[in-house]
């Protein structure tokens, strides 16, 4: 049996062992006032750190994450997970018997897969699947070379070969160009999950993992894209949206090649498009745009035990 300990990690700890973004405790405590949360830190006899984990508690419910698109917790060893997983699950219960529910990231991640089995495993159950997609980079190919679509792959460098151009936000640029980004989406009738308080209270927490992206015409703003390191090899597109009175003319293609060149920059693995879904459907137009790019279609899985 291990300890399970009610408190934090030392934030050094948390990046020696590249905790994700929506894990860290400055990322939880940008809701404290929300809500009440439990962080559980589990040692083994000889006091090492070998797994960590944070719920929040709500009505009836024990969850993770709250207000985020995942929890990846930390797991020293995934061979752990058949004694530690239920001891999580008791831990909790036996300070109030609730319904626990995990999401966990897309099961490219090798660990949700240990996770989903582990906990099925231990009478719980799938409770949603949500199909997500994900762009894997090679330092050695281009993203028009892995675009799928011939179309798209011309239209983008008739795109490079235009006057538009790339550059990231100015710290004092987020404000207003993150209300653009709420107005287009309202525009297009797409649901806001950020408000531009709390965006710009993370961007202050976490300065290098919140980044934006800008594609202009001259002066002319055509498309934004907020986005976060996740991790020191990933990133996840929060919202990638352009103009409406340029969508015809396609310029997302242009932010998408951008962060494809950035993300090799930057030894990034992969690019978390988010899930293809609206209203617990699949959005198939958006899901056949993904893999039109080139990206692989994944799922994302909530369980409840």
């Amino acid at each position: 049996m291990y300890s399970i300990f009610e408190e934090w990690p030392e934030s050094e700890w948390e990046e020696l062992m590249n905790f994700s973004l929506f894990t860290k405790k400055g990322f939880w405590e940008l809701r404290k006032s929300e809500i009440k949360y439990v962080p559980l830190t589990v040692k083994n006899p000889a006091g090492k750190i070998i797994s960590f984990w944070c719920f929040a508690r709500l009505e009836g419910e024990w969850k993770t994450p709250y207000q985020a698109p995942y929890f990846e917790p930390f797991i020293i060893d995934e061979n752990l997970l058949p004694v530690l997983i239920p001891q999580i699950i008791s831990h909790l219960k036996s300070k109030y018997h609730q319904k626990i529910s995990f999401i966990l990231p897309p099961a490219f991640n090798q660990i949700s897969k240990a996770i989903i089995h582990t906990i099925t495993e231990n009478n719980g159950f799938i409770e949603k699947v949500e199909i997500s997609n994900y762009l894997a980079i090679k330092a050695n190919r281009t993203f028009k070379e892995n675009i799928q679509q011939k179309r798209k792959k011309r239209k983008l460098k008739s795109l490079l070969n235009s006057n538009y151009n790339i550059k990231e936000a100015e710290p004092n640029e987020w404000e207003s160009l993150y209300q653009q980004l709420l107005d287009w989406r309202q525009l297009k009738g797409h649901r806001n999950l950020i408000s531009k308080e709390w965006m710009l209270k993370a961007k202050t927490a976490f300065p290098d993992a919140y980044q934006c992206l800008q594609l202009r015409d001259g002066q002319n703003l055509i498309g934004l894209v907020f986005f976060m390191r996740t991790k020191s090899n990933s990133y996840y597109i929060y919202s990638l949206i352009t103009n409406p009175d340029f969508d015809k003319d396609n310029p997302g293609l242009l932010l998408w090649n951008a962060l494809y060149e950035l993300a090799q920059k930057e030894n990034v693995q992969y690019i978390d498009m988010g899930t293809s879904m609206i209203n617990n459907k699949i959005n198939r137009g958006l899901l056949h745009h993904k893999l039109a790019l080139g990206s692989v279609m994944t799922k994302k899985h909530t369980l409840v035990c």
